[in-house]
């Protein structure tokens, strides 16, 4: 958790907050245009996984991972997370 990615223009970092909640910020106002709304999840990892749909799991001590929230995305082609500058 905590980890960031920023916008090839650096006005916006999507972040994993230590909260569990996976929120996307206008680095210049501060403004949330975009959160999952899974704080107080417990220990959680974010995953773009190979059929394109962006997953954030719970993870338990024991390594188990449960689905939290996920974009519902499935496609066949090449993926990426983007947000338009």
């Amino acid at each position: 958790m905590g980890e960031r990615i920023f916008s090839p223009n650096q006005l916006y970092q999507v972040v994993v907050q230590k909260d569990s909640n996976v929120v996307l910020y206008n680095i210049a106002t501060g403004a949330v245009p975009w959160a999952t709304n899974t704080a107080k999840a417990g220990n959680v990892s974010l995953h773009m996984q190979a059929d394109c749909h962006l997953v954030l799991y719970n993870v338990t001590a024991a390594g188990e991972h449960t689905p939290l929230w996920g974009t519902r995305t499935v496609v066949r082609q090449a993926c990426q997370a983007r947000h338009a500058d």
